[in-house]
């Protein structure tokens, strides 16, 4: 089934400052998947959360990282006056610390927030924060972290457009239940009312959301949700298993089929799962079935709350290998965690054996955590390669 029409509906619908969440009912990984194809077609990055604590902060964060917010500040103050934006902001780059105050004194014509001050004040200064260090301190300023994010939706709306912001995407753990549905429609109404344009989606199991279209009263939050609901089927074990096989998957077919579907897998991944078995029943070259493990893993990892939209494949680190940046096959980076796939190669050229062990001292000595796999691993026990991966994620803290 084509959700693309029906979420692009919805988008429409938020550019006229209409209210509106996007409810994926499904597979929580099919509707998580679902969402970031489509916003990866928009080229809008994806705020994947379990819970909504620090909501504010992580979509903050993921602006920071996308736009220089104290440039933009100063061109929505140079379009507020009416004033050439280039001009504008050389000559405020130019005024004394005393001079900008009497500026928001004497000639700006709105209340000033504490949002614009700290933002212009970094463009006068060039001082350059961390991404997440900016969202701490313009968050800092509000006792409602949500009033400071409407703060920012009103100073930017008029210098770009809000269509290519983040997406914040709510895709529970598996685990979910009545009660965390009913908390967490009334605060998804609160943001959307108090800035529509915001675009939202909230995964939620078929069997939840009948329970909660029938257990629980008439309010302004469920009608909303209700608005916004679009079906997203499961897929089908048998048809993946059935795929395997005939690419030359017997052993498995039946245990990997049922563990892809019961995390949501769509044909994107099934593909993916086809080619590193054709890389590695075959007379591929090692570095075929390596790639092939990468690609299928990673995408994988985007069927996983837990671990959606935080993995980077073929990331490059800060950490000279030689006389290059390291690369390393798949990092999750707040964590610092590496993940490395092998064929068995690796063990049996001597050259390829030492060079690994000295690549992970180096990473260890950087404080990054290797996770080593083999590539037929991958997919054959893929289980066990998922659980190793989600017991490092929850063991290693994502740092500051």
């Amino acid at each position: 089934m084509n959700v693309t029409p029906v979420l692009e509906r919805h988008e429409i619908r938020r550019r006229c400052n209409t209210p509106t969440v996007t409810v994926l009912v499904g597979p929580i990984g099919t509707c998580g998947r679902v969402w970031r194809r489509w916003a990866q077609e928009k080229n809008r990055s994806v705020v994947t959360l379990t819970t909504l604590q620090q909501a504010e902060f992580r979509w903050l964060t993921a602006l920071c990282t996308q736009c220089d917010l104290p440039r933009l500040a100063l061109k929505a103050v140079a379009r507020r006056l009416g004033w050439d934006g280039e001009a504008f902001g050389i000559s405020w780059n130019n005024k004394t610390s005393y001079e900008r105050c009497r500026f928001w004194e004497t000639t700006y014509p709105d209340p000033v927030t504490p949002a614009l001050r700290i933002l212009c004040d970094l463009a006068a200064t060039q001082d350059v924060l961390l991404p997440h260090n900016l969202a701490q301190r313009l968050l800092g300023e509000y006792a409602d972290p949500l009033g400071g994010l409407r703060d920012l939706f009103s100073l930017f709306g008029s210098v770009c457009s809000v269509e290519t912001w983040p997406t914040l995407l709510l895709q529970p753990e598996a685990e979910v239940n009545l009660t965390w549905l009913v908390n967490m429609a009334p605060i998804l109404a609160q943001w959307v009312f108090q800035m529509p344009t915001l675009a939202w989606a909230i995964c939620v199991p078929p069997a939840l959301w009948q329970s909660y279209l029938t257990l629980t009263p008439e309010s302004r939050s469920k009608a909303l949700l209700r608005e916004g609901a679009v079906d997203c089927p499961p897929p089908s074990p048998h048809h993946f298993a059935q795929v395997l096989a005939a690419a030359g998957e017997q052993e498995h077919a039946q245990p990997v089929a049922q563990l892809l579907a019961h995390h949501g897998a769509d044909e994107l991944v099934l593909d993916a799962a086809v080619q590193l078995v054709q890389a590695t029943r075959t007379a591929a070259a090692p570095e075929q079935a390596r790639s092939a493990a990468e690609r299928f893993l990673y995408e994988f990892l985007q069927l996983l709350p837990e671990t959606a939209g935080r993995w980077e494949l073929n990331a490059s680190l800060d950490v000279l290998f030689g006389s290059r940046p390291m690369e390393v096959d798949l990092l999750e980076r707040s964590r610092r965690l590496v993940v490395e796939i092998d064929g068995y190669y690796h063990f049996r050229d001597s050259d390829h054996y030492r060079r690994d062990r000295t690549k992970d001292f180096l990473l260890q000595k950087h404080g990054y955590v290797v996770l080593r796999f083999l590539a037929e691993d991958v997919l054959c026990h893929l289980e066990q390669v998922r659980d190793r991966i989600l017991e490092a994620c929850r063991h290693f803290s994502p740092g500051a």
